[in-house]
């Protein structure tokens, strides 16, 4: 068996220690921080900051009365975005894979895992936007629930140690129950984005099959 990549199995980051509970021991941790989005939405921001001061301060919108609105609007959603969606951590445990992503996340119990793949985004200008996010590529998490397939694709900052360590956990899962050893699946193979289809995969959140 091939030799697992380096394991984080401690808190990341004050935040972490605080506000994520481990359903048991974990085995690996993952924290991306998807700086480029961050970095481009900074001048957006101050952009819609200045335009909002503007208004505020007696400027006449060219878009009208009905238009003041929009520079903060456009203010709010990009801080908005920056604070909920810039930081993407994954939870390794020897129960389950937690993926906690502003908002939205997931909670998946390793025997329900059916498919664990790293996605690689680059390449297409088509995915432009979502590299931003995840400029070192992604993992596509499949399972079941309630007798459907889910999916959800989210950034990592190491997506193929990140497979491999999850289908380690699961190889151990599987190991406990059954009491007979069963392999990994290969771990870190590379999906180009073309070859995951929208119907299959919705990027940041879930996809019911």
């Amino acid at each position: 068996m091939s030799t697992l990549p380096p394991t984080r199995t401690e808190p990341l980051d004050a935040y972490e220690a605080r506000e994520i509970t481990a359903s048991g021991p974990v085995v690996h941790r993952d924290k991306h921080v998807a700086r480029k989005a961050v970095f481009a939405m900074v001048p957006m921001a101050l952009i819609a900051l200045l335009a909002t001061v503007a208004v505020a301060l007696g400027a006449e919108p060219a878009t009208g009365p009905a238009g003041a609105i929009i520079p903060f609007l456009w203010f709010a959603g990009t801080v908005y975005l920056g604070l909920t969606r810039a930081t993407v951590r994954t939870v390794v445990t020897r129960q389950e894979v937690q993926v906690h992503w502003g908002p939205k996340g997931v909670k998946v119990p390793l025997a329900a895992i059916t498919r664990c793949e790293s996605h690689q985004t680059a390449g297409s200008i088509l995915n432009f936007g979502w590299t931003l996010w995840s400029e070192k590529g992604a993992v596509l998490l499949a399972w079941t629930e309630g007798g459907k397939e889910r999916r959800f694709l989210f950034p990592a900052n190491d997506p193929t140690g990140l497979v491999t360590h999850i289908e380690a956990a699961r190889a151990a899962a599987s190991a406990g129950t059954t009491g007979v050893r069963v392999e990994a699946a290969a771990a870190g193979t590379e999906v180009a984005a073309h070859e995951v289809p929208a119907a299959e995969a919705t990027e940041g959140r879930e996809a019911k099959g």
